[in-house]
């Protein structure tokens, strides 16, 4: 038996999701590859000369030298994919299946007339988890930028 993932409800999402991660995973492995090389050599080596293991150094130089990165990352893709519309609009078959972004344009009419009071508070309702993920990893991102600014 072979399992349906588009036409399920339980999996249909997360097969739209994991579709659209695979789709921009190589521009996210070059944001990574860029910070992981931004940390200098000699980080490690004073790290080694301190007696720091490989999983200290990992875990307390290298992870938190990327963290802004890892967030930035987080952020993009969670916007990418949740403002996606062509993605879920061919995979996904059913109105029930559907995401927001889908979801707005039902707001619109078949003579082009637009329920724009509707269509606005859908709108903002859609934009309040973008903009909560946001505020939460702010703080890392001006961290980051004041991180690169130290190095010369």
């Amino acid at each position: 038996d072979t399992i349906n993932f588009l036409g399920d409800e339980k999996t249909a999402l997360f097969t739209v999701v994991l579709i659209g991660i695979w789709k921009d995973l190589g521009t996210y492995m070059i944001y990574w590859i860029a910070a992981l090389q931004s940390v200098s050599q000699d980080v490690y080596e004073a790290a080694k000369i301190d007696g720091a293991n490989s999983l200290q150094i990992f875990t307390r130089i290298l992870l938190p030298a990327v963290k802004p990165v890892m967030l930035a990352v987080l952020v993009m893709a969670l916007v990418f994919n949740w403002n996606d519309f062509f993605n879920p609009l061919i995979y996904l078959n059913s109105n029930e299946k559907f995401t927001i972004a889908i979801g707005l344009q039902f707001f619109k009419g078949s003579q082009g007339n637009v329920q724009v009071g509707q269509m606005m508070a859908m709108a903002l309702f859609s934009l309040l988890p973008v903009l909560i993920v946001f505020g939460t990893c702010q703080k890392y991102f001006i961290q980051g930028i004041k991180m690169s600014g130290l190095k010369g």
